[in-house]
């Protein structure tokens, strides 16, 4: 059900896209600084395909990226998900967090980052979540060790090196969310 939410921290809705988040999505996905570390940058097109990539995700896969909403302000502020994604040659659920500039900093994405987790370890029978993180993002890298995952191979994807971090149901401490 396109528009449905996913889950709610104390500062966040994260609900599935729908073709009314195209402003957002594109001022997201558009910006060089928050996609830096991504192959390409999106325009309006590159911006409704990329929702539509997402509810056909929800379709197939049951997740993909969702949006993420300020429940104080109601505004978006990012996007979070878990994506299957070829790691290794096998389909992996991988976490996603991409969050506005003006939102950077405020602990959103480690807030996103744990919340997914929690969801995906509810909802897949995976026994572990990884994170594809290009060597040198070190703001991502930095939320992938507060969420407790360690790098445990490197893959190529999309045609860039990607240390894969990882962690096992085993280490994970579901917490109430945050």
């Amino acid at each position: 059900m396109p528009g449905g939410t996913i889950f709610k921290t104390q500062r966040l809705t994260v609900r599935r896209l729908t073709p009314g988040d195209l402003d957002f999505i594109e001022a997201l996905i558009g910006d060089t600084d928050v996609m830096r570390w991504w192959p390409v940058r999106f325009d309006r097109d590159g911006a409704r395909r990329w929702i539509r990539k997402q509810i056909g995700r929800y379709e197939t896969d049951g997740c993909g990226y969702w949006l993420a909403i300020n429940r104080q302000t109601g505004k978006p502020i990012g996007q979070c998900g878990v994506v299957m994604n070829q790691i290794g040659g096998s389909p992996r659920p991988a976490l996603g967090w991409i969050v506005a500039k003006t939102q950077w900093n405020k602990g959103y994405a480690t807030e996103m980052g744990r919340n997914c987790i929690d969801w995906a370890f509810a909802n897949r029978i995976e026994d572990s979540v990884t994170a594809p993180i290009q060597p040198g993002n070190v703001e991502s890298e930095a939320v992938a060790r507060k969420l407790g995952m360690r790098v445990t191979a490197h893959d190529v994807m999309s045609g860039l090196p990607h240390a894969i971090w990882t962690l096992p149901r085993s280490q994970w401490r579901r917490r109430a969310p945050t």
